[in-house]
């Protein structure tokens, strides 16, 4: 055998046979399972010198838990749990896996799929995919699929295949406990971390700093996607933020901070009871498109003086209402009455109707196009707002 061949051989790791016996809450049929599994590992090969296929088991600790036997198959090796896993079928589905494939694509295969064992008669194993299903489907898509690759695998010998209400529970807990990234997270990441990416690319740590300063100052009365949402005119999804690629336009720097001011000014007059998080991601999302959306942007003074006058019609809608509207609909009834005014001069004061580039939207009826609840368009406008609240 080559030097090569030897340095990669790696031997199997096995330290059970002696201490199978302290697994203490362990009755005799996880016993016998654990017996078959491990005797069955213990004789599977690969390539052409038929060497061991390694693979790990944890021993017994003090507080009884069990650990996944970790190890490496193929592809094709795999069964499906009949009724344990989602419907793949669905357009749901297949856009999570088109996200899956890209992503191994771009920073490769950084996972393993769970799976639990079935024993046949003649002692041979069936694994059956628990948690990873579409992570087996996105391989078996790549151009290396004709390859039959080895992939990881961690098996939960201890569960028994037979018993579908304790897999079904053992899955549905591993992904309901699981704590997804906040976009907060991505924010202190991109600002704290590497200022170099996957590829040796250069990563602009300033935005992230700055985004990073903010949601601090503002953290006693503002979310941070709320905070965020200032700075990027998105409803939730802040796709740019959470890939590392968000940039502010600092010759609109300004622009940022009043609308900061307005946010924080809403929420300290009527509190969150009246302001929910809907309603504030869309005043974030309609001030953007409308205000300072590209070649629209409005001139500084009268951007300071339509927050004021928004400021007004949001007192009074929920003081009519009580609550700010959370939907599209509802909030479009809204800012038609901040956008055409009106004669109204209770408190004082006087709304005048706003003016964006010589168009007066006093005709535009607020009613989502098409029956959607999606931001809807003015009429017979130079500005056409770009939905991001679909």
């Amino acid at each position: 055998m080559s030097e090569i061949k030897k340095a990669n051989r790696y031997p199997a790791i096995n330290r059970l046979p002696q201490s199978r016996k302290f697994f203490s809450n362990l009755n005799q049929t996880q016993l016998k399972q654990l017996n078959t599994i491990v005797e069955y590992l213990a004789n599977r090969t690969w390539g052409d010198d038929n060497e061991q296929i390694p693979f790990i088991v944890t021993p017994p600790n003090q507080a009884d838990v069990p650990f996944p036997i970790s190890t490496r198959c193929k592809l094709s090796e795999f069964d499906i749990f009949t009724g344990l896993n989602r419907d793949k079928d669905t357009q749901k589905s297949e856009n999570h896996k088109k996200k899956l494939k890209a992503s191994i694509l771009k920073i490769g295969y950084c996972d393993t799929i769970k799976v639990f064992v079935k024993l046949n008669s003649d002692g041979s194993i069936v694994l059956l995919i628990g948690e990873g299903q579409h992570r087996r489907d996105v391989l078996t898509l790549l151009d290396i699929a004709g390859e039959d690759f080895y992939v990881n695998v961690d098996i939960l010998w201890w569960h028994d295949s037979e018993n579908w209400k304790d897999c079904l529970d053992t899955i549905t807990t591993i992904n309901r406990v699981a704590m997804k990234w906040a976009l907060v997270d991505y924010v202190n990441a991109y600002a704290t971390g590497n200022e170099k990416d996957f590829k040796g690319q250069g990563v602009d740590k300033k935005p992230f700093v700055l985004l990073k300063e903010q949601i601090k100052a503002y953290k006693k009365i503002l979310h941070p996607p709320i905070v965020v949402g200032a700075f990027t005119g998105d409803l939730s999804v802040h796709k740019e933020v959470r890939e590392g690629t968000f940039k502010i336009d600092y010759s609109i720097y300004n622009y940022y901070f009043q609308i900061l001011n307005f946010l924080e000014g809403i929420m300290t007059q009527l509190g969150s009871d009246q302001l929910g998080i809907a309603a504030l991601r869309r005043f974030n999302v309609y001030i953007h498109e409308w205000f300072i959306k590209d070649d629209y942007l409005m001139e500084f003074d009268k951007f300071k003086s339509a927050l004021e006058s928004l400021r007004v019609v949001v007192n009074e809608w929920c003081r009519d209402n009580f609550i700010a509207p959370q939907d599209n609909v509802n909030f479009n009834k809204m800012w038609k009455t901040f956008l055409n005014g009106n004669a109204d001069k209770s408190e004082g004061r006087t709304r005048k109707p706003i003016v964006i580039r010589g168009e007066s939207y006093k005709k535009w009826d607020a009613v989502p196009f098409n029956g959607l609840d999606k931001m809807a368009k003015p009429k017979n406008s130079a500005i056409v707002p770009k939905s991001k609240a679909a």
